[in-house]
This record gives C-alpha cells, sequence and structure tokens, in this order.
C-alpha cells in the first residue's frame, strides 16, 4: 500500500490559478502567497476565477483530468505560510468582496480512467475546455 497525504479519500489534484490569488491579494490589502492554498498545481495565464467555470476535460501536458468541484476553503488559510499567524480574513473576504455563497478558491480534478499516468512539470501546457493557457 502507497501512503497518500490527502484531505479527500477520491485522491483530488488541487488547481488554482495565480490571477484568483491576486484578485484575493488585492481584495485584501496585502499580498497573498500562493502557499497559503496548497493546491497542487497553480497556474498562470488565465484571469481571476476562470478556472471555478470550467467544465469537462483539462490537460495538464500528458495527464487528461475531468472536473470534480470548487475548493471550498478553510480557516487554515487564514494563516501565514511562513510564520503560522493568522494574517488575512481569507474566508469573508472571499464571500464579502466577491459575493460568494461559500469561500471559494481553486477546482478539483480526477485523473481520466485510462489517462496515462506520468509527470506534470513546471511550463506544461494546460488545456481547459480545448482552449490552452498561458
Amino acid at each position: 500500500m502507497t501512503s497518500r497525504f490527502q484531505d479527500r479519500a477520491r485522491g483530488y489534484v488541487s488547481l488554482h490559478s495565480h490571477g484568483s490569488t491576486q484578485a484575493l491579494a488585492d481584495a485584501l490589502g496585502m499580498p497573498a502567497d500562493d502557499r497559503r492554498f496548497r493546491s497542487n498545481i497553480v497556474i498562470d495565464g488565465v484571469g481571476p476565477w476562470d478556472e471555478l467555470g470550467w467544465t469537462g476535460d483539462v490537460r495538464i501536458g500528458a495527464m487528461t483530468f475531468r472536473t470534480a468541484g470548487r475548493i471550498v476553503r478553510c480557516l487554515a488559510t487564514h494563516a501565514n505560510p511562513e510564520t503560522g499567524v493568522r494574517d488575512a480574513k481569507v474566508l469573508t473576504t472571499l464571500t464579502g468582496a466577491f459575493a460568494q455563497d461559500e469561500p471559494t478558491l481553486g477546482r478539483l480534478l480526477l485523473p481520466e480512467e485510462g489517462s496515462p499516468q506520468g509527470v506534470i512539470r513546471i511550463g506544461d501546457e494546460v488545456l481547459a475546455q480545448g482552449t490552452a493557457i498561458g
């Protein structure tokens, strides 16, 4: 058996865009480090929140995933990844400044059955809904 360190049983891959964290940083009035959200993959080249609207398949390098849901965030995102000190009201900013019903940042992906297993590398092309990103 292989150990896995995930907070969901299905083994999702988490993804968010740097554009979303930058929009959050602007609303917070302070920098928002992408590490605060502990996503497996952070992408550039899309607008804030674009990843939340994706449906169907997402291809990253040689891997194909299917979209599985949005990531509702928890209080852990309030902690600075360098110091552990709670220094940002992420949840209320997401629901207040962006009128979200739930504090959401990022998207869950599941590897598509039959998709070749592989390695995702920095700089790999991302295709969502048939459109190349970045």
